[in-house]
């Protein structure tokens, strides 16, 4: 009897419980230390069995399995691929000036060599320019091992407001418009969809309608447009890009300057490092405002309530000041020097102690039951993703939190959790392998990895 692939993995998973005659397997990684993302909790002395590109079971170690090839553990920590949930494929491939006008195999390559090769298996794009859309939307389609899964959100869709549009950007002039521009994207195979700061009513209504009609994934970026995050959440969105929306979410810029100016001594901004800045000193301000700060609580509040995911960016934050072993800038050029024109010592020692009070918000966000997930939006994306995890651990998180947020949260949150996430019977085969384990020295997420994606592996 030839068996279905469904009939295959039940075949195999009964076989390692004594069910019947002991199948072949492709993949056998005996002796590891499985984090439960879930649970987060670890599971010693585990073998994980793989078949073509998924695990067919988690079981004790066993002492007579029969597979193709096997990878002994030795008693490393496994935990599943990372997952970022806010790439942009311009940071790898190149912004508007020097952006190619197709992508090939070779841009392709350059994922794996920015993402995969540190452990992010999976990625989900938030905003990329329009006539990239026909390849990246056939990267999605083939999940090829030797390359990061791939999800796509098409261009950010704005409003028509009488401004310059970035390349990565979909203009709608009227809610019909929006309404098409999301029907076209379900119709291609866009299972995401991203509503950036300037989109505004009644164009972001239509346009989360439309796109919860055809099942499709939305995130919000929150910041700068007449919709807030309040707005958005009764109306259905529960993701949202970047902690730094928080705070334009709870502060009246125009109202607040001159005090902030004041209270920091700041000039005329003139590089994105100093808009970082800024905003990083705009949440000290918040915390030291009695009336700001109940207001930030309360948003807070309305979001775990409504079970709502936030992405993070801290590297990027981190890397303004001066916090991360590494710097990378939001701006479009490849900057890997700050660009703070006018900062003292001072300046720098301030916006350093900021950064802290931003990071003991974030935490307290995450106490509240705000989900948070890992969302880089940087250019050297993996790297950015292990800073990340160094930083969250650097201001209070624990290892088991910090695992969670890397995997099964953004899988949650971008509904790539049936595949995602977890080691666990039917997930996809996406394991990272621990030379030095985290739990012993957070400095261990930096650690030497194998990385396994599909069943195959990528890195040793």
């Amino acid at each position: 009897m030839k068996l279905t692939p469904v009939s295959l993995l039940v075949s195999i998973a009964l076989s390692f419980c004594g069910g019947r005659q002991q199948a072949t397997v492709d993949l056998a990684i005996t002796n590891v230390a499985v984090f439960n993302s879930k649970q987060k909790t670890v599971l010693k002395q585990k073998t994980i069995l793989v078949n073509a590109d998924s695990i067919v079971a988690v079981v004790d170690n066993l002492q007579d399995i029969r597979a193709v090839k096997t990878i002994f553990g030795n008693g490393r920590l496994a935990v599943p691929g990372f997952v970022d949930t806010h790439i942009h494929l311009t940071h790898t491939f190149g912004d508007a000036r020097h952006a190619p006008d197709s992508l090939s195999e070779v841009h392709r390559h350059m994922l794996s060599e920015t993402y995969l090769k540190y452990g992010t298996t999976t990625v989900v794009e938030m905003g990329q320019t329009p006539k990239w859309i026909p390849y990246s939307i056939e990267w999605q389609k083939d999940p090829d091992p030797s390359f990061p899964n791939l999800y796509i959100s098409g261009g950010a869709l704005i409003s028509d407001l009488e401004r310059p549009v970035a390349f990565t950007h979909e203009e709608v002039s009227n809610p019909e418009e929006a309404r098409k521009k999301v029907q076209e994207y379900a119709r291609r195979g866009i299972k995401h969809v991203k509503l950036y700061s300037y989109l505004d009513e009644p164009e972001f209504s239509a346009a989360v309608k439309e796109a919860k009609r055809h099942g499709l994934t939305i995130s919000g970026h929150i910041d700068r447009g007449g919709v807030t995050i309040l707005d958005a959440m009764e109306s259905g969105v529960q993701n949202f890009e970047h902690l730094l929306s928080l705070a334009t979410n709870v502060i009246d810029f125009h109202g607040h300057s001159n005090d902030l100016i004041e209270k920091y001594h700041l000039g005329r901004i003139r590089t994105i490092d100093q808009w970082v800045a800024v905003m990083i000193f705009y949440f000290e301000f918040i915390e030291e405002n009695p009336e700001l700060k109940m207001k930030l609580n309360q948003l807070l509040d309305k979001m775990a309530k409504k079970r709502a995911t936030l992405s993070t960016t801290i590297h990027q934050m981190g890397a303004v000041a001066e916090e991360t072993h590494f710097f990378t800038s939001f701006g479009e050029d490849d900057q890997q020097v700050l660009r703070l024109p006018g900062y003292t010592a001072a300046h720098k020692f301030a916006l350093k102690k900021a950064f802290a009070v931003l990071m003991k918000i974030l935490k307290r966000a995450h106490e509240k039951g705000v989900k948070l997930r890992i969302g880089t939006d940087s250019r050297r994306g993996g790297e950015a993703l292990h800073s990340e995890l160094l930083l969250l651990y650097e201001h209070g998180f624990s290892v088991e939190d910090i695992l969670q947020i890397a995997t099964i949260n953004g899988a949650e949150a971008m509904d790539l959790d049936d595949r995602y996430g977890q080691i666990a019977k039917g997930k996809k085969a996406d394991i990272l392998l621990f030379e030095a384990n985290p739990f012993d020295d957070y400095q261990n997420f930096l650690a030497k990895k194998t990385v396994i994606k599909g069943g195959l592996v990528f890195l040793e």
